[in-house]
């Protein structure tokens, strides 16, 4: 996404003729972007307070910035600012094509699923997914919308399709594992989340001893 701000800004260099444009569109992009990069900077630093100021800057200045939304939604986001959250994703996506658009789609969803609208989340993870199948993330969570409607057994298959798409995700081995636990296999529960704390997913230590104590062996369920 980054690229599309310096193609746009070359084009108005290099293309556009007489006329074209206006004087001022090739400075609201070098603005827009200062505001961002500086933005992006508080936000990596933790200081949301400037990083909001910053962002919310920078998307005034351009309102096809993607960038600038995408981050201030996150922002929000990361601070249970849902509803907020869910105002700069859906400007984000008026403008966002390709995998930016499956990415935009999924972050609409976490947020309906935070707000407790599954039926909504669900739609835009199924939009996500269209757009890009290998969407891990969209992926994982269309496994919770499922579980949630009460659809074990779709729920298993888009959790199998997400570890696919990203193998190294250890919340996705945790899920998988907790609804095969439901099921009852409990190979499989133990052999995921034998993968979920090898990849960092704390907390398992206990339950994979016991079942180890138990005899269980693990299995691993996308053989």
């Amino acid at each position: 996404m980054l690229a599309d701000f310096y193609a746009a800004r070359n084009k108005l260099e290099t293309e556009l003729g007489p006329g074209e444009g206006t004087a001022n569109d090739g400075d609201q992009i070098d603005a827009s972007m200062a505001e961002y990069l500086a933005g992006y900077q508080a936000y990596q630093d933790g200081d949301f307070t400037e990083a909001e100021v910053r962002l919310a800057k920078s998307a005034s200045l351009l309102e096809w910035n993607i960038l600038a939304l995408l981050n201030l939604g996150n922002l929000y986001f990361l601070q249970g600012l849902h509803d907020k959250a869910e105002q700069s994703f859906s400007k984000a996506l008026l403008h966002a094509e390709g995998d930016a658009r499956s990415e935009i789609l999924t972050n609409l969803g976490m947020c309906a699923l935070k707000m407790e609208n599954i039926s909504e989340a669900g739609e835009c993870f199924h939009q996500a997914i269209d757009l890009d199948p290998g969407n891990a993330l969209a992926l994982n969570d269309m496994g919770l919308v499922k579980e949630m409607e009460g659809n074990e057994g779709e729920a298993l298959e888009y959790y199998k399709a997400a570890i696919k798409a990203d193998l190294e995700d250890d919340e996705i081995w945790y899920n998988l594992g907790t609804l095969l636990g439901k099921q009852g296999n409990k190979e499989g529960r133990l052999y995921c989340f034998m993968k979920a704390e090898e990849l960092g997913f704390a907390g398992l230590k206990e339950l994979i001893d016991d079942l180890v104590d138990q005899g269980i062996k693990p299995v691993n369920p996308l053989a």
